[in-house]
């Protein structure tokens, strides 16, 4: 894109953001902020020539501190192009729009869209906890409304804040730390009797670790890790070859191969301690037909774990058998299908919510544990009963 002299402005004008020019090496989260001040104060799309007039590093590509032209506008439409993808990267909804004419692109940056509205808890009573929005010249400020909720919705709002805190992502919690500071803000006295004021549970990964593992994974390096097995519950320093990270199931897990048995598993993040890239070891070679995909997907209860997995075959009534989707079915026999099971008590408890509509069929002792299962807890109905 060219910028071209706007049928609106013609004449050209020293930028109003500062008094005197600043350095074409303006950082880029100030050239960020002069366009967003640009774009909002504006109330009608505007050209890059037009925003270039606001913004002192896109003045700077355009005139010299005289005003003379540089013609730079080649590297201004760079710069420009390069400045909107990553605002929009970061949810700011700049809109593209044509002139009357067709031929000319102009930007718009709608307030409505952009900013964060007031936020009001009201209650059953008519209550409303929150602050009062400011009028200024007889309208909000910025020309926002207020958005509402109900009890009953913010609490659903801060148990999802909750869940996102605890996928232990660096980048997530750092985005669900200032969305409860908003939140708080305005909304402390609502907040406060949702779980006694402390609104949002601490990430079980330390963003430090995931970092750690993604340096390896860039580098193709194996890591020293303490980790803790639960099957053995002990703590255990190892070397480990990372091949990717996958969130599953509610939890980050490391893909890597173990070189002890030459196997590849997953190693959940949260049980990892005084994780460390082996910086002088050979560069990690991933293993024909390796596919991240498959440990990406979200695994049922009795799929976790290093163990070898038994095939359980069980028998589908009808009923149920239109929505069933697990497991592989039997050749000529449609209601049956086999199961991959490392984890019996798991599944076994799965398999007893379904009320009988599915049974373990094979092999014996599945069926025996499913047995003493369904008593035991038959038993303990009855108990609860009396």
């Amino acid at each position: 894109m060219t910028p071209r002299a706007s049928s609106r402005s013609t004449t050209p004008r020293s930028p109003r953001a500062a008094s005197a020019p600043r350095s074409t090496t303006a950082p880029k989260l100030q050239r960020w902020l002069d366009l967003l001040a640009a774009l909002l104060r504006r109330s009608s799309a505007a050209s890059l020539e037009e925003l270039a007039l606001d913004v002192p590093a896109y003045w700077a590509r355009l005139r010299d501190h005289e005003g003379a032209p540089r013609r730079q506008e080649s590297a201004l439409s760079r710069m420009f192009e390069r400045d909107k993808l990553e605002l929009r990267q970061l949810g700011v909804p700049l809109a593209v729009q044509r002139d009357d004419r067709g031929n000319e692109r102009l930007y718009r940056l709608e307030r409505r869209d952009f900013f964060l509205p007031f936020l009001t808890c009201v209650f059953d009573d008519g209550a409303v906890a929150g602050p009062a929005p400011r009028p200024r010249h007889g309208r909000l400020i910025g020309g926002l409304d207020t958005l509402r909720f109900t009890p009953d919705e913010l609490a659903h709002v801060v148990r999802a804040i909750r869940r996102v805190a605890q996928l232990g992502d660096g980048a997530l919690s750092e985005a669900v730390t200032t969305a409860i500071r908003t939140l708080s803000h305005d909304l402390a006295p609502a907040l406060e009797p949702l779980d006694g004021g402390e609104t949002v549970v601490a990430a079980a990964v330390d963003p430090a670790i995931l970092g750690t593992i993604h340096e390896a994974l860039a580098k193709r390096l194996p890591v020293i890790v303490d980790y803790h097995s639960i099957g053995r519950d002990v703590d255990r320093r190892r070397q480990i070859e990372p091949l990717g990270l996958a969130f599953s199931s509610g939890h980050w897990y490391c893909i890597a191969r173990d070189p002890e048995d030459g196997r590849i598993k997953q190693f959940r993040v949260a049980r990892m301690r005084q994780v460390a890239v082996v910086s002088a070891a050979a560069p990690i070679a991933v293993p024909d037909g390796f596919a991240l995909e498959r440990y990406a997907t979200r695994r049922r209860p009795w799929e976790l774990g290093d163990g070898d997995a038994t095939t359980v075959r069980v028998v589908v009534a009808p009923a149920v058998a239109d929505r069933w989707t697990e497991g592989r079915v039997v050749r000529d026999r449609a209601h049956e299908r086999d199961i991959d099971v490392r984890r019996l008590g798991p599944f076994l408890r799965w398999i007893l919510t379904f009320g009988g509509e599915v049974q373990p069929i094979a092999p014996t002792e599945v069926v025996a544990a499913w047995r003493v299962m369904l008593q035991d807890t038959i038993a303990s109905y009855r108990a609860s009963r009396a």
